[in-house]
């Protein structure tokens, strides 16, 4: 074994130099690369090791000319100095796509005619930050007359005008992140939107056009308050799990075994932030578990290992803000909500410390406990190991209903964060104290995480083989009545909007 690895790394040496005879290689290729703004030796070693994977695939020679700014791939054939060179062209658009602004977008969904008013107020939002922010609220006269004629007129037109942003910004920010290797997700969110740059009004409120006007200028930002946890106005978690429950028109079961939406079954995970030092940095760990089966046995089903600090070797990337964020602001509610894309960082489990590996063997849930009243519990369910410094740990209990008809999921989650010692760090023991605890709900579609989960073990140089359309992540229904090639996203837009009316504590 460790002869075997000793000829791998000569092998990886040679294919690292430019050969003595360059005769014997008869194929050349070449590539320029854009090194006054990419220094290649800061991203991906001296050697340019970082395509060491490439070389061993394709037995081919690759360097990197300083004084020229060049790549240089030489082999006997032409077929792998081809591949070679798309691999590194590649690894271009991936930093190109990584350096992209990225998107942010404040839509307005447009009030119904029995809530529309003449005027908008902006109340200040309860926060623990010294920022003010404030929540829009339709306040003043209803328009009558012309004026209400006129809402009705445009409010379709900007509905079709939002839906057509919505759909420009997935699609531009789907083709983007084809090429981006690592952890990516799509979600939807629900919440309350509260501004905190925004242009205050002349005199007490804003009137409708005046906001409209307000909410399309670029230095307008805010953000989407996720806790449902009844601040504000906003539903608790069990009301909301409550309402869930009595909306048999709208959720099934996810499970395919279970007839009620009052006996589904919570999903338990758990998310670890931990310091390895000169190991890995820090790192998340998120964990979810299999359903407590009657017998009272669960595993860890899935698993995601996520570096948070220092630069990815092979991109350079340190981490980046969500390359979609899209949010449109309801103002009959707090049933606002929020399209999202997210990246973060790989980690290749094959290169961690053993130590690291090991944590997740020791960790489990007292499924027991699980099944006693999972709302009411307060109790630390999730058992790790000592050997590793946990700085923060989130226990999450989620509620997962399928929405007839699709394969979206819509979930409920209580989050659970646990307070640290003296020292910064989180115990081990199922009798930590609950620091807080916020409810959150979201729109998903496991077939989502399924596409976009080969980014994760893409290696450098290669990009996704999905196809970055509408129909490859809002596929048409075949029991659909929408017309159109584009009804399967439209209809997903319609089914955000029944998730969003029953988060509403307005509706009853």
């Amino acid at each position: 074994m460790l002869e075997k690895r000793m000829e791998v790394e000569a092998e990886k040496q040679r294919f690292r130099q430019v050969p003595e005879d360059r005769t014997i290689f008869p194929i050349h290729g070449c590539f320029t690369w854009p090194a006054d703004q990419i220094r290649p030796d800061e991203l991906f070693g001296n050697s340019v090791e970082a395509f060491d994977p490439v070389r061993m695939a394709y037995r081919c020679h690759i360097t990197f000319d300083t004084e020229r700014s060049m790549f240089t791939v030489l082999s006997d054939q032409s077929r792998p100095v081809q591949e070679a060179l798309c691999r590194i062209r590649t690894t271009l658009r991936e930093l190109a796509s990584r350096s992209k602004r990225p998107t942010r977008l404040l839509l307005l969904q447009p009030p119904s005619l029995a809530a529309v008013r003449n005027e908008v107020g902006l109340s200040e939002s309860q926060s623990s930050i010294s920022r003010p922010r404030v929540k829009p609220l339709l306040v003043g006269q209803a328009p009558s007359g012309e004026e209400l004629a006129g809402w009705a007129h445009l409010s379709p037109k900007l509905s079709s005008a939002n839906e057509s942003c919505i759909k420009r910004a997935i699609l531009d920010s789907l083709s983007s992140i084809r090429f981006y290797r690592g952890h990516v997700r799509m979600r939807v969110h629900f919440g309350s939107f509260v501004f905190s740059v925004y242009r205050k009004p002349n005199g007490p409120t804003h009137t409708l056009e005046e906001f409209m006007q307000m909410m399309r200028s670029t230095t307008t930002t805010g953000e989407l308050i996720k806790d449902l946890n009844g601040g504000n106005g906003e539903m608790g978690g069990t009301e909301l799990i409550s309402r869930s429950h009595q909306a048999t028109e709208l959720f099934a079961p996810n499970d395919v075994m279970t007839t009620s939406l009052e006996d589904v079954q919570p999903v338990f995970s758990a998310m670890f932030e931990i310091d390895t030092a000169a190991a890995e940095g820090l790192l998340r760990l998120e964990v979810e578990f299999s359903k407590v089966t009657a017998s009272g046995d669960s595993e860890i089903a899935r698993k995601r290992w996520i570096r948070l600090d220092g630069p990815n070797v092979e991109s350079g990337s340190r981490g980046a803000s969500p390359p979609l964020d899209l949010n449109v602001v309801a103002l009959e509610g707090s049933s606002s909500w929020q399209i999202q894309i997210t990246t973060d960082n790989s980690l290749d489990e094959t290169k961690m410390a053993p130590q690291t590996k090991k944590f997740i063997e020791g960790i489990s849930l007292d499924s027991g406990s699980a099944r006693i009243r999972p709302l009411a519990q307060t109790q630390q369910l999730v058992r790790f190991p000592t050997f590793l410094p946990v700085r923060t740990f989130i226990q999450k209990t989620g509620f997962r209903y399928r929405l007839r008809n699709s394969t979206y999921l819509f979930e409920i989650a209580k989050y659970q964060q646990f307070t640290a010692s003296g020292t910064g760090l989180v115990s081990q023991s199922t009798n930590g104290v609950v620091n807080s605890t916020t409810w959150g709900a979201s729109l998903l579609n496991e077939e989502w995480d399924m596409i976009l989960g080969q980014n994760a073990h893409l290696s450098i140089g290669e990009v996704g083989t999905w196809i970055p359309s509408l129909n490859t992540f809002f596929p048409k229904d075949i029991n659909t009545a929408t017309p159109g090639p584009d009804a399967g996203f439209h209809d997903f837009l319609t089914e955000v909007g029944k998730v969003a009316t029953l988060l509403d504590p307005k509706i009853t």
